[in-house]
C-alpha cells in the first residue's frame, strides 16, 4: 500500500508543476484584461475641453481636472453672439462630479457659474474614445459628450456637446 502511494505522488508532482507552469504562463494576460475594465480612476488628470453650441453658433474652449476619485472643476471662455450680431467673450467656472462605468460610459454632473454668479447645473452624457496605460491604470485620453439641457448660456434649445482631450503625462507603460 506505501509503494502505491509513492507512485501516485510520484505522479501527482509532475502534474502540479505544469499546472503551475500553465497558471503562470496565463497570470500576464490575466493581469492585463484586468486592466481593460474603465473606473472612476480612468478620468484622471488635465483636460482641454472644446464645447459645440448648435451648428457652429458659439464655442467654447477651456480645461478640466478631473481628479481620479469622482470630482472635476474647470473653467471655460465661451464666445458667443450678442443680439446685435457681434461676438462676445464670457468666462465660466464648473465644479462637479462624476460616474465612469467599466464599458467606458458615464455621467457629470455640473454647476455651471455664470459671470453674474448665477449657478446652472447640466447633466452630461459622454464615452471615452480613447485610453492610454498610465502608472497601471487604463486612463481615458479622449471622451466625448452630450450635455441633456439645452446650453445654459445660450438658451433657445441650442444642443451642447463637449470634447476632451488629455493633456501633459505620457503614458509609462
Amino acid at each position: 500500500m506505501r509503494e502505491s502511494l509513492v507512485r501516485r505522488g510520484r505522479m501527482i508532482s509532475p502534474i502540479i508543476v505544469v499546472l503551475s507552469l500553465l497558471a503562470w504562463e496565463d497570470a500576464p494576460a490575466l493581469n492585463a484584461q484586468a486592466h481593460n475594465v474603465l473606473g472612476i480612476a480612468s478620468l484622471q488628470g488635465d483636460y482641454a475641453v472644446v464645447n459645440h453650441y448648435g451648428s457652429s453658433l458659439a464655442l467654447g474652449i477651456g480645461t478640466v481636472q478631473f481628479d481620479g476619485a469622482g470630482k472635476l472643476n474647470g473653467t471655460l471662455l465661451l464666445n458667443r453672439p450678442t443680439s446685435t450680431g457681434a461676438r462676445e467673450l464670457v468666462a465660466l467656472t464648473s465644479a462637479g462630479t462624476y460616474t465612469v462605468n467599466p464599458d467606458g460610459t458615464g455621467i457629470i454632473f455640473l454647476a455651471v457659474t455664470l459671470p453674474d454668479g448665477t449657478i446652472k447645473t447640466a447633466t452630461e452624457d459622454f464615452v471615452v474614445t480613447r485610453t492610454e496605460l498610465i502608472r497601471g491604470i487604463l486612463v481615458a485620453t479622449e471622451i466625448i459628450d452630450e450635455q441633456r439641457e439645452p446650453s445654459l448660456v445660450l438658451g433657445n434649445g441650442v444642443f451642447v456637446t463637449q470634447d476632451y482631450t488629455r493633456r501633459g503625462e505620457e503614458s509609462a507603460d
